[in-house]
C-alpha cells in the first residue's frame, strides 16, 4: 500500500511540470504578438522557474520561502499578459524560515487563477496570499469567473484534482480545503497544520 501511494505521488508531481510549462509556454506565445522584449525577458524568468522545478523540486518537502520566490516570479509572470483591466495582488508571510512544505503543492491554483479570472474586455480581479504562522501554512485564492468554453483546450484541467490528490496524500487529516463560486468570485483555501 505504501509502495502504491508512493508511485501514485511521484506520478501527479511529474504531471505538474509538464503542466506548468503548457501554461506558461503559451502565455509567452501570445506575449510574443504584443512586446517582443517584454516576451524574451518573459524568457529569461521562465528559465528561473524551470530551474527551480527541476532541480530544487526533487524532494519530498523545500523551504517554503522557495515556493514564495517560485509563485512571485510566476505570477510577475503572468501579469505581464494582463492589461489594465485586470488588477493582480499578492501578499506573503512567512514568520519560520526553516518552514517546509511539499514542492510545487499550490501553483496549480495560482495557474488557475490567471486562466479563469482574467477576461481581455471585462474587468478581472486575482488576489493571492500565503501565510505561516506557528506551524501552519493558509494559502489563499480569489478571482473573478471567466470559465472557459468547451471549445477552449488549454491545458488539460487535472490542476485541481492533481492539488487535492496530492493533499490527501502527503496531508491527510491535517489539512482544510475551503472552495465555492459565489457572485462571480471563485474562491480556494487550503489549509495545512502540522
Amino acid at each position: 500500500k505504501q509502495k502504491s501511494a508512493e508511485a501514485e505521488l511521484a506520478w501527479l508531481k511529474s504531471q505538474i511540470n509538464p503542466h506548468f510549462l503548457f501554461n506558461t509556454l503559451n502565455n509567452i506565445s501570445s506575449l510574443t504578438q504584443i512586446d517582443a522584449d517584454k516576451a524574451q525577458d518573459a524568457i529569461a524568468q521562465l528559465s528561473d522557474l524551470l530551474r527551480y522545478a527541476m532541480y530544487e523540486t526533487n524532494k519530498p518537502m523545500v523551504a517554503v520561502n522557495g515556493e514564495v520566490e517560485f509563485m512571485r516570479n510566476y505570477i510577475e509572470l503572468m501579469r505581464l499578459r494582463c492589461n489594465e483591466r485586470t488588477s493582480v495582488n499578492s501578499e506573503f508571510s512567512i514568520e519560520n524560515n526553516d518552514a517546509k512544505v511539499a514542492p510545487l503543492l499550490f501553483i496549480s491554483l495560482v495557474e488557475n487563477a490567471f486562466k479563469h479570472g482574467v477576461s481581455s474586455n471585462k474587468p478581472s480581479s486575482i488576489k493571492i496570499s500565503m501565510t505561516e504562522s506557528d506551524g501552519a501554512i493558509t494559502f489563499c485564492c480569489d478571482n473573478t469567473n471567466y470559465p472557459k468554453s468547451d471549445s477552449d483546450r488549454s491545458g488539460s484541467g487535472i490542476g485541481i484534482e492533481n492539488t487535492r490528490r496530492r493533499l490527501e496524500l502527503l496531508y491527510a487529516g491535517k489539512y482544510e480545503w475551503e472552495q465555492s463560486l459565489e457572485n462571480d468570485i471563485y474562491h480556494v483555501c487550503v489549509k495545512i497544520i502540522e
